[in-house]
């Protein structure tokens, strides 16, 4: 994938055009490996349901299709294909939750991080002075048990 992406990329020379094509990976990444995972679990669901009796590969085909992707329209007969057909739904199920459950790390962070999570600049307090990281004695505070690491750090 990262390949068909270079090759797109490489004539384009605007940098916001690239951005917005290669801003497209991710997705079409994900798409692209849910649609191998299954095509690979079909034909394994489909090769494993052949050698049962009575079955030929187009009924074989149609009992792993309709069991992976849970739709449930072919019941193959017999204890063993209908074991392999159970783990076919589940391995479906599976997947898609999966990939599914990977999406939000695609999306782009949406707000920055909570002001508590950043350092302040050395010189700067909570307040924005100096003087708010020292006692009235003139003695500088310990760190807090908040995390006060912006005064260790600068001095």
């Amino acid at each position: 994938m990262l390949t068909v992406y270079r090759t797109v990329t490489r004539p384009v020379t605007d940098y916001v055009r690239r951005d917005r094509i290669l801003a497209t990976q991710a997705a079409a990444t994900l798409v692209t490996q849910l649609g191998v995972w299954l095509g690979i679990f079909l034909a394994g669901f489909t090769l494993a349901l052949w050698p049962s009796p009575g079955r030929n590969l187009t009924t074989s085909l149609a009992d792993a299709g309709s069991s992976l992707f849970t739709l449930g329209f072919a019941e193959p007969p017999g204890t063993t294909p209908a074991v392999i057909v159970f783990i076919a739904a589940a391995t479906g199920m599976t997947v898609i939750a999966l990939q599914i459950g990977y999406l939000p790390t695609l999306a782009p962070p949406t707000r920055s991080p909570p002001r508590s999570t950043r350092f302040p600049r050395c010189g700067q307090g909570r307040a924005g002075t100096a003087r708010s990281r020292s006692r009235p004695g003139g003695r500088p505070r310990a760190a807090s048990a908040h995390g006060d690491f912006g005064y260790m750090i600068c001095h």
